[in-house]
């Protein structure tokens, strides 16, 4: 036999609630009454205040309004600053690492090759007379060459040229280029150990670059003019062309070094912000925790101060919060009875009406008697379910009638999937025309008597007869090679 899903209209799954209708309100009651009771007891405990428990509650929330305002304050004063100042820094790095790499991504310097550089350069010995100035000659010098550059020199002190002197050498080589840059091709170097000065400048048009060199040495000498009476240059080497060039290689490697510091800067001030905000995270929990700390014991010192204020205010109260609670509890319990009546209904296996039963078999309904027990909705729940109004004798001689009618002149008895205790219901009105043969599927005798007939009429009752057991009833006929010749509901 084909097995159908179980469907239910709305005006069903009506009827079924208010069949359980009894069912529902005794959970309700029960309910009710349960949160009554607990509401009962726990008022009754709490009923009573003492002085010295008022004051421990007073204590208690001292303690804790002292715990969250030192909490609050330590939140506010330690980790949110120090975040404030990891930020700042984290900035501030970021600011030099963009300042950094713009330089390095605009320098002259970055776009020289050490190992093919083209540059040109002359090298000599100054040599002059110590008792030849009024202040120590050598003083002099090396304050010439002590003022620091951005890039730091390979060898020995660099000489700071001015930006004039640096617009000049960038106009002889022909280049659009800041200052800043050109120092970085350009140097000025002095060894006072070996007092041997070196004056570089890098470029790739190295006719330019010697040029630039030649007037390097001019302004140097005009220099040494305001500084020493007397002194000698003496030439050591001259050059124009492509060389090695370990000096450009350092300052380049300088600049990359002092990129990557700023980066490992920059990442250790972000794992720390991190740690800060775990950290801030943290003691925000227990912020928090401590609030509703707080919360708790005032809601507790409030409610000591009142049962303790009269003894008419806590009664009252206690009326009002036994009602209110029997109330939550009461309708908590209509809701659990109706989706218990609806579970019931829907997945209890059990046949509900004359609809669900033409819905899922395919046998004439030769009969519809009303319910022996009546419910509180009655009325309603026959409209909702599509039946008439009629009495049980009326409906069930009705249904006698449709039966002789069906089975004309062929032997038919009676079946149910609960026994003889149904079908003999049916006895008085059929005249004994009809026999009952009880339940074929847990009967024997049931069985060996149904041999002797033609047809079976079937006999179920709603609300008890299960569905498996009819299917089953349905399958045995079958296989017995009986008719099932219709079906009668009560």
């Amino acid at each position: 036999m084909e097995k159908k899903e179980r469907v239910f209209q709305l005006t069903d799954l009506f009827a079924m609630l208010l069949k359980s209708a009894g069912f529902i309100l005794c959970i309700a009651l029960v309910f009710a009454v349960f949160g009554a009771l607990r509401t009962l007891i726990v008022l009754n405990k709490n009923s009573s205040v003492t002085a010295a428990q008022l004051e421990q509650y007073r204590q208690d929330y001292e303690d804790a309004q002292n715990a969250l305002e030192f909490s609050e304050n330590t939140l506010q004063s330690a980790e949110i600053v120090q975040i404030r100042a990891h930020r700042q820094d984290i900035e501030w790095t970021n600011e030099k690492i963009v300042r950094l790499q713009d330089h390095i991504d605009n320098s002259l310097l970055m776009a020289l090759d050490p190992d093919f550089c083209p540059e040109a350069r002359t090298s000599f010995i100054l040599d002059y007379d110590q008792d030849s100035a009024a202040a120590s000659p050598g003083e002099e010098i090396n304050a010439l060459f002590a003022e620091s550059t951005e890039i730091p020199g390979s060898s020995g002190m660099r000489l700071s040229l001015d930006a004039d002197t640096l617009k000049e050498v960038g106009r002889i080589l022909n280049l659009d280029a800041e200052p800043q840059y050109i120092r970085e091709i350009a140097t000025v170097t002095y060894d006072p150990e070996k007092t041997i000065t070196v004056i570089k400048v890098c470029h790739s048009d190295t006719e330019a670059a010697r040029k630039a060199v030649d007037y390097l040495s001019r302004s140097l000498e005009k220099k040494l003019d305001t500084l020493i009476d007397e002194y000698r240059i003496t030439p050591l080497e001259s050059f124009c062309g492509i060389a090695e060039d370990p000096d450009v290689k350092n300052d380049q490697l300088a600049l990359m070094a002092e990129l990557h510091a700023l980066s490992m800067e920059l990442f250790e001030d972000e794992s720390r912000l991190l740690e800060l905000r775990d950290r801030l995270t943290e003691r925000n929990t227990e912020v928090e925790s401590l609030r509703m700390a707080f919360l708790t014991a005032r809601n507790k010192l409030e409610e000591a101060e009142r049962k303790i204020s009269g003894p008419g205010v806590g009664v009252s109260v206690s009326r009002g919060a036994i009602f209110r609670k029997a109330v939550v509890f009461g309708l908590t319990g209509l809701l659990f009875g109706c989706i218990a009546a609806m579970v019931k209904g829907l997945f209890g296996k059990t046949l509900q009406n004359h609809s669900e039963f033409s819905a899922r078999y395919p046998y004439p309904l030769l009969g519809v008697l009303p319910r022996k027990k009546k419910y509180l909705f009655e009325k309603l729940i026959r409209k909702l379910e599509g039946e008439g109004g009629y009495s049980y004798d009326a409906a069930a001689q009705a249904a006698a009638q449709s039966l002789l009618a069906a089975a004309g002149e062929r032997s038919v008895c009676l079946v149910s999937s609960l026994g003889e205790g149904l079908t003999g219901e049916l006895a008085p009105y059929v005249d004994g025309r009809f026999k009952s043969c009880g339940d074929i599927l847990g009967e024997a005798d049931a069985v060996k008597a149904l041999a002797d007939y033609d047809g079976v009429i079937l006999v179920e009752k709603r609300g008890k007869s299960n569905i498996d057991l009819i299917d089953s009833e349905a399958l045995r006929i079958k296989a017995l090679g009986k008719e099932i010749i219709g079906a009668i509901l009560t």
